[in-house]
C-alpha cells in the first residue's frame, strides 16, 4: 500500500515482531528531498547521531518514525526520454557468468546464489537499481545520467530495526550490497538520485534479497506488490 503522508508512525513493538520469511516485497513511494548521501564509505551510525528518531531511547509501544518527513510525489513514473519497456537502457551487459566481481549478475537474486556457493561472500543486502522497471536480468542497471556517463551517481540508504543508518553507493552496474550485519526488518530503505530525489520502500523490509522480489516481472507477495526494478528516481 502506497503511503501518502510524508512520514508514517508505527508501533516500535510491532516491527520487532515481524517475521522474516522469503519471499516477500512492499510497494515504493517517490518523494522529494534533502541532496543525496554520496559518502561511498559511510559508516553505520545510530539515528540518534543522524538526527533522524531512534530507538535507543523509545520503550515497546512507542510511536517511531518509519519513513521521511516530506510528501510524496507520484509513483515510480519513467522519465520521458526512457521507454517504459525497455528491456536494457544501459545496451550493455554482464557476460562473464559467476566470475566474481562488484559488477556481476546485475538483476539477479544476489543472496539466494551468494548462500548456495560456499566460495561466494556472505552480505547482508544487495540488489540492482535501474533506470525503468522492466530491464532484463544481466543487463547493467544505473550507471549515471545520462547513462552510462558516470555523472549522477546514485545511493541506497537503509535503516535497519535497531536504528542503525547505512549509505551504499550505486557501482557501475547499477549493484549495491554491503555484509555488515542489519537487523531486520528494516525500517527503511530508499534510494537517493543525483538531485536529492528518493524512492522509498512503502512498509518494512523484510529481508536483504532485493532482487528476489524485484524481478522484470515484479513480485505480489503477502506483504505486498514489487512492481519491478529498483530504479532511481530522476526529473
Amino acid at each position: 500500500m502506497l503511503q501518502n503522508a510524508g512520514s508514517m508512525k508505527v508501533p516500535l513493538a510491532s516491527l520487532l515482531l515481524l517475521t522474516l520469511a522469503l519471499p516477500q516485497c512492499s510497494t515504493v513511494v517517490d518523494s522529494a528531498t534533502r541532496p543525496a548521501h554520496h559518502a561511498a564509505d559511510a559508516p553505520s551510525v545510530p539515528l540518534a547521531d543522524a538526527g533522524i528518531p531512534g530507538t535507543a531511547d523509545v520503550a515497546p509501544g512507542d510511536d517511531v518514525v518509519v519513513a521521511a518527513d516530506v510528501p510524496p510525489v507520484a509513483d515510480d513514473v519513467p522519465p520521458p526520454r526512457f521507454d517504459p519497456a525497455a528491456a536494457c537502457i544501459s545496451n550493455t551487459r554482464w557476460t562473464r557468468l559467476n566470475r566474481g566481481s562488484p559488477l556481476m549478475n546485475p538483476g539477479r537474486a544476489c543472496l539466494d546464489c551468494h548462500r548456495r556457493d560456499r566460495d561466494a561472500p556472505i552480505q547482508s543486502v544487495a540488489g540492482t537499481a535501474y533506470y525503468v522497471r522492466h530491464e532484463e536480468d544481466l543487463c547493467n542497471g544505473y550507471s549515471g545520467d545520462p547513462p552510462g556517463s558516470r555523472q549522477g551517481g546514485a545511493t541506497v540508504r537503509l535503516i535497519d530495526a535497531n536504528g542503525v543508518m547505512l549509505t551504499l553507493p550505486v557501482n557501475a552496474a547499477g549493484n549495491f550490497f554491503t555484509d555488515d550485519r542489519l537487523a531486520f526488518p528494516l525500517r527503511l530503505a530508499e534510494v537517493i538520485g543525483p538531485t536529492g530525489l528518493r524512492r522509498a520502500m512503502g512498509e518494512a523490509v523484510p529481508h536483504g534479497d532485493c532482487n528476489l522480489c524485484h524481478t522484470r516481472e515484479g513480485t505480489d507477495t503477502p506483504t505486498g506488490l514489487a512492481p519491478g526494478r529498483i530504479t532511481v528516481p530522476l526529473p
